[in-house]
This record gives structure tokens, C-alpha cells and sequence, in this order.
């Protein structure tokens, strides 16, 4: 009996996945160090060398792995932006040299964008899911299909809200839930830092999207309706009682809207963006 039972182990132990132990985080970061990250060709590099490497790997790896192209991803296209020199470009550009240039990035995931008159680059929304499909596990499928969503609606341009107020709600509820669903998401750093910006604008608007009207001082008819939505949906959010208690406060001075806003936040917890440049997407 001792034996069999031995045995059937040794069956089940072989049945495993032969590499989920042996995760080789370390070995594709060495060799992501290698690869030059000012060459669009070199993303295209890691991004095939990260496919064979995840081949039979479990979850948790693939996870892993995959955070750590993304990280080389940003750091490489921090570094082509300033080689390729983009942000000093005459504005408008030429629509021939545009076209040529987001042929020549778009092997690497990147896009060209603009804000304020000045050229940057940027993530390609759909990209990820497309390049990496077959090893994308459920949570990361999830969070870039999120990600390309929110990167082709945008977020900001000009210090200006793209989306609408209950847009914002919805991303802020969207994100909440996704980490109540994956709460050891290995990307859960940057979702916390996407929410901490929904959440500041949320409250407080930016310099040219305020949640009031410059001359009435007013509560925004949009931003008020949006408050209500979430405190009547959101009870379940991290951020309820700042926003319940928020909404209350403003509703205590008939939702005009105190010139020292940004401190009343403060010192609730909160933060707002004003005089800062707001992230695009």
C-alpha cells in the first residue's frame, strides 16, 4: 500500500507543468539587459524572446515575465523619445513625415501623440493583447483590454478632461473592482496610481476641468449627478465615505463650491492636481 501510494504521487508530481517551479524571471531580465532599449527593433527582440520564454510556464510566471517586459517597455520608450527627439518637433508636423515615423514605431507597441502642441510617444492601445495573445493569462488579458479601452478614449489634453464625469466614475469603479477580483495582480502598483489620479480629479477637476463654473462658482450639473451615481452604486469603494462625506459638505453650502477646496481635500486624505500636467491616458 505504501508503495502504490508513493507511487500515484510520483504520477501526479510528473503531471505538473515541468517549469512551474523555475520561473526564469532572473535569466530574461539579464537578458533584457543585453538588449539595447534606445532600437525599436530591440523591443520587437524582447517581445519574441518573452513568448518562447513563457512557453509551458504557469501563471504567477507568465505574470511575472510579462511585468517585466512592461517595465522594460516604458523604459525603452522613454529613451527612443528622447533619441528620436520627438518632443522638439515643429507642431503641426507633416502628415507624410507623421505617417512615416508611426510606421517605424509601430512593431514596438508605440504611438505618437500629442499634447499642447508637443509630440510625445505612447502605448498603441490593442497592442499588447494582439502581440502577446497566446500567452496572456485571464487577469493581464483583462487589464490591457481595460488599458487599450482607456488609452483610446484618452484621459486629459491641455490640462481638459476627454471623458465625461461619469466616465471617470466608471473607470474608478471599473479599476476597484478589478483588484477586489485580482488582489495580488502583479500590475496592481500602477492601478493604484491610475485611481489615485481618477480619484484627485474626481474630487477636485484640473486647471481647465474644474467641478464648477469659473464665474458662478456653482457645482457642475455633470460632476453633481456623477457624486450622486456613486454614492448610490459605489457603497463597496475604498473611497465612499470621502466622496459621501464630500458631497455632503458641498450640499451644506447649496453646491457652491469653497474658493479653498483643494485644502478642505488635503485634509481629508485626498489631493488635488492642479498647476500639474495630468497624464493623457
Amino acid at each position: 500500500m505504501k508503495r502504490t501510494l508513493i507511487a500515484l504521487i510520483s504520477v501526479v508530481l510528473s503531471s505538473c507543468p515541468a517549469h512551474a517551479d523555475s520561473c526564469p524571471v532572473e535569466q530574461y531580465t539579464n537578458e533584457l539587459s543585453r538588449i539595447r532599449a534606445q532600437d525599436v527593433n530591440a523591443v520587437v527582440k524582447a517581445a519574441n524572446e518573452l513568448i518562447k520564454i513563457s512557453a509551458d510556464r504557469d501563471d504567477p510566471c507568465r505574470d511575472q515575465l510579462m511585468h517585466e517586459f512592461r517595465s522594460y517597455y516604458r523604459a525603452a520608450l522613454s529613451a527612443y523619445e528622447k533619441k528620436s527627439r520627438v518632443g522638439g518637433w515643429e507642431y503641426p508636423a507633416a502628415d507624410s513625415d507623421r505617417l512615416e515615423f508611426e510606421q517605424t514605431i509601430a512593431s514596438a507597441g508605440w504611438s505618437l501623440r500629442e499634447s499642447e502642441g508637443i509630440y510625445c510617444l505612447g502605448e498603441k492601445p490593442g497592442w499588447f493583447e494582439e502581440r502577446f495573445n497566446t500567452i496572456l493569462t485571464r487577469p493581464f488579458k483583462r487589464y490591457v483590454r481595460i488599458r487599450a479601452e482607456e488609452i483610446h478614449h484618452g484621459f486629459a489634453r491641455d490640462a481638459g478632461l476627454l471623458i465625461s464625469w461619469e466616465q471617470l466614475r466608471e473607470r474608478i469603479a471599473t479599476w476597484e473592482q478589478f483588484l477586489r477580483t485580482y488582489p495580488d495582480f502583479v500590475e496592481k502598483s500602477e492601478i493604484r496610481d491610475l485611481l489615485d489620479v481618477y480619484v484627485r480629479v474626481f474630487l477636485t477637476g484640473m486647471d481647465n476641468a474644474r467641478i464648477h463654473n469659473f464665474n458662478s462658482k456653482k457645482l457642475n450639473p455633470d460632476v453633481k449627478a456623477a457624486y450622486e451615481m456613486f454614492i448610490r452604486e459605489n457603497r463597496d469603494s475604498a473611497y465612499y465615505k470621502l466622496v459621501r462625506e464630500y458631497y455632503a459638505m458641498l450640499k451644506s453650502k447649496q453646491f457652491n463650491v469653497p474658493d479653498d477646496i483643494a485644502e478642505y481635500v488635503k485634509k481629508q486624505g485626498g489631493e488635488a492636481l492642479f498647476d500639474a500636467q495630468p497624464p493623457a491616458y
